[in-house]
């Protein structure tokens, strides 16, 4: 739902630990424009969400083309770096 305050979502990935069944830390959220995954990104990216510290960045290096036709990713960590 926080992530949806920047604009309508239209992908959410979360990727699961093939061993272990549980998530592996990082989820990818796919917004239409660049603009929107760049807002969620400042307002979010290093804000404490369900008790912790959640790190959002591009998940593509660069974030994406400059313009805002194709779909955008804003990645969210939730602390944990192996």
């Amino acid at each position: 739902e926080i992530f949806a305050e920047y604009g309508p979502i239209m992908n959410i990935r979360v990727n699961l630990d093939s061993l272990s069944g549980f998530c592996k830390g990082y989820g990818l959220i796919e917004y239409k424009n660049k603009s929107e995954a760049q807002d969620a990104i400042n307002a979010l990216h290093a804000k404490e969400f369900l008790g912790k510290t959640i790190y959002v960045d591009w998940a593509f290096v660069g974030g994406g083309s400059a313009d805002d036709d194709g779909m955008r990713r804003a990645k969210g960590m939730n602390g944990h770096r192996r």
